[in-house]
């Protein structure tokens, strides 16, 4: 690897993308169901000892086009490592119960 552009072992792209999404599991409502992820970007390599610190920004709702129960949530997930770096963002769609009228 040292005679790669990153110089050095990274992690895969994919396992961070995994490991991130993870670190916010908790932070969802239990009733949400992952619906796919959008603009998926790796913007830097992570290396083999890096840490990741994740936030999750809710950006956009919007009503289901077909059921009035439910509705789609956009969260933007942002990675960076130890130096605050940004090294991945992506979408994170939802599909969530809506609250009922009053």
């Amino acid at each position: 690897m040292a005679t790669q552009p990153a110089g050095q072992r990274i992690a895969h792209g994919t396992l961070i993308l995994s490991v991130a999404v993870g670190m916010t599991a908790g932070d969802i409502n239990p009733q949400s169901m992952s619906y796919g992820y959008d603009r998926i970007r790796f913007i830097r390599p992570v290396f083999i000892g890096d840490t990741i610190t994740v936030t999750a920004e809710i950006t956009e709702k919007a009503p289901h086009q077909k059921r009035s129960d439910v509705g789609h949530v956009h969260e933007l997930v942002t990675v960076v490592n130890q130096h605050g770096e940004t090294v991945m963002v992506l979408t994170h769609l939802y599909l969530v119960n809506r609250r009922a009228e009053n």
